[in-house]
């Protein structure tokens, strides 16, 4: 996947303020009771597509679930 440069630099400057905030990092503690720890780096993007691509097995896993769930 070939991302345009702006956005792949927005993104990177969005989580590094997210990494900073103070409101952010509050209201985690309270929801989640920690702090995620966000990377930012020059790879940010390729690492974004990894963690929200589903792998073709699990894919396979969940659409079977769903065609069972339907039969119901």
């Amino acid at each position: 996947m070939v991302v345009p440069k702006a956005y792949d630099e927005a993104m990177r400057e969005v989580v590094r303020k997210l990494a900073g905030d103070a409101d952010y990092a509050a209201d985690a503690m309270k929801t989640v009771g920690f702090m995620p720890d966000y990377e930012a780096g020059d790879n940010i993007q390729s690492e974004v597509v990894n963690v929200l691509t589903i792998p073709a097995e699990e894919k396979e896993i969940i659409a079977e679930y769903i065609a069972r769930g339907q039969k119901r």
